[in-house]
């Protein structure tokens, strides 16, 4: 008779599937500057920040599609509190002082039942002109 095909340790039992874990290991590869007065206070209860619209561009056209707060930023890009239902990876833009930046959605998670802390980077391919904006978003959060 032929040889079994099967082999010992080929198959994962019905108990013992895999399950998808999620990490909170940080991937960012610059530090963020925090816009927030206290970084202890609970995020869903913090006031501080910038408050910028969120705006989706097609072509010429412009959608406003809500508001969020900038609560922190870095070279690679931003972290906003949100009640706007964003996906992962969408591509949007935020309005400082009527100059769209445009930002690519990486990370979301949920603060309360309304409310999302959104992590995006900066789909700006110029340094200096993301070192710009910083500096916009950083002296409206000193006035």
């Amino acid at each position: 008779m032929d040889k079994s095909i099967i082999q010992h340790g080929e198959f994962i039992a019905a108990d013992k599937a895999a399950t998808e874990t999620t990490s909170d290991i940080e991937c960012r590869q610059h530090i963020r500057l925090s816009l927030r007065i206290n970084a202890d206070e609970d995020i869903m209860f913090a006031c501080d920040g910038i408050t910028v619209s969120l705006v989706d561009k097609s072509g010429w056209i412009e959608n406003p599609i809500g508001i969020a707060n900038i609560k922190d930023i870095g070279l690679g890009g931003l972290g906003i509190i949100t009640s706007t239902n964003l996906k992962l990876n969408q591509k949007t833009c935020i309005s400082i002082n009527n100059e769209l930046v445009p930002i690519t959605v990486m990370r979301i998670k949920k603060v309360n039942g309304k409310l999302n802390f959104i992590g995006a980077k900066w789909d700006i391919e110029d340094e200096q002109k993301t070192i710009s904006v910083l500096n916009k978003i950083y002296k409206l959060s000193k006035s």
